[in-house]
């Protein structure tokens, strides 16, 4: 439901996406689960708040207007990339095999955004990463219901301490239910993150920079007392993600507050125009969706060559060196190249139509 951007936020997007591959190039069991845990201080709950950032509050109809058209265009977006996959992985599939995999069990899942079975397996880290999808599909059919009321200051309070209390409740007792193509812990968690962006983005010129400051401290200071008393020392994130858990929340809130803090500070316009690498940022979060498909296909190869590198005693850091210059290198290109091919396609359907019209 992103609408009005600006520059700093698909610079954000751009950093954030980029960071994303960083995050699943670490996912292979040779990194330290240390580097791994660290790398989820910066994460996707940011998308979810920039998204509710952007949204306005609006009447009924033309919020579910608005929901319904952009989940129309990234669901069939999802959808194309993925049968094109389904070609060049079941002739791998058969190579292996020597069998052909269950395609009812792929197609089925695929369309349920939760790819499962063989098939999909020879690409782990694609349909590992649409969770992300699937929540914010499921967020787009109930996002509309309550940013329309948010127009109101009361309301809003209202919303979000409801929607918090839920989730706390929900994950707490483990309710975690099939809800669209997600399930109920999730919704409520980035349902809660969503609104929160929504409602910054109403009370930003209330917020004063020094409260800001105080918040961080305090969010800061929270996750401290976590760190030590609740995780015993040894920074758990992965456990408390999937499926998020109460004490995931003030993790992800860290970087929520750097970014509003930033945006206050920065004088971002004055210098991005001028700035190729952050003209590159801004490309990367225009195209945040696109890179973010695509590096689940890229990200899934490094596990096959891996293996070989260990074999060999290549460094463990010379194999994480090659895997972010591999991950980075070809998820950009291939993003690239769809985007250009579905620009070629766009404007050559345009004027076979355009000649078609004219005759």
């Amino acid at each position: 439901m992103a609408t009005n951007r600006d520059g700093f936020i698909d610079f954000s997007k751009g950093l954030l996406i980029l960071w994303v591959v960083q995050i699943h190039t670490v996912f292979w069991p040779y990194i330290s689960d240390l580097f791994l845990e660290l790398s989820l201080l910066i994460d996707v709950a940011l998308f979810f708040f920039i998204s509710g950032y952007l949204t306005k509050v609006l009447d009924l109809g033309s919020l579910v207007r608005k929901s319904f058209k952009q989940f129309k265009n990234l669901y069939l977006e999802y959808l194309i990339l993925s049968c094109l996959l389904l070609v060049p992985l079941g002739l791998f599939y058969f190579l292996k095999e020597k069998s052909f995999p269950n395609w009812q069990i792929a197609i089925i899942s695929m369309l349920k955004v939760k790819p499962s079975g063989d098939l999909w397996e020879d690409l782990l880290l694609y349909h590992g990463s649409l969770w992300y999808l699937a929540v914010y599909f499921s967020l787009l059919a109930v996002v509309p219901f309550f940013v329309t009321m948010f127009g109101s200051r009361k309301h809003r309070i209202i919303i979000l301490t409801t929607v918090l209390v839920l989730f706390v409740i929900f994950s707490g007792l483990g309710w975690n239910y099939p809800f669209l193509f997600t399930e109920t812990i999730y919704v409520f968690f980035y349902l809660f993150i969503f609104l929160l962006g929504t409602a910054y983005k109403l009370e930003q010129q209330n917020l004063s920079l020094r409260y800001l400051k105080l918040s961080l401290l305090a969010n800061v200071t929270v996750c401290l007392l976590i760190f030590f008393f609740v995780m015993d020392g040894r920074l758990q994130l992965i456990d408390n993600k999937l499926p998020p858990t109460v004490i995931y929340l003030p993790y992800c809130l860290m970087l929520i507050h750097v970014f509003a803090i930033v945006r206050k500070t920065w004088n971002y316009g004055a210098i991005s125009s001028s700035n190729q690498l952050l003209q590159f940022l801004e490309w990367c979060g225009k195209n945040s969706y696109v890179i973010y498909l695509m590096q689940g296909i890229v990200c899934s190869i490094p596990g096959y060559f891996i293996p070989l590198l260990l074999k060999n005693d290549v460094p463990k850091l010379g194999i994480y060196l090659i895997s972010l210059l591999f991950n980075l290198t070809f998820t950009l290109l291939l993003s690239f190249i769809w985007n250009r091919s579905k620009s070629l396609f766009s404007t050559s359907l345009t004027t076979i139509m355009a000649r078609s019209n004219s005759h």
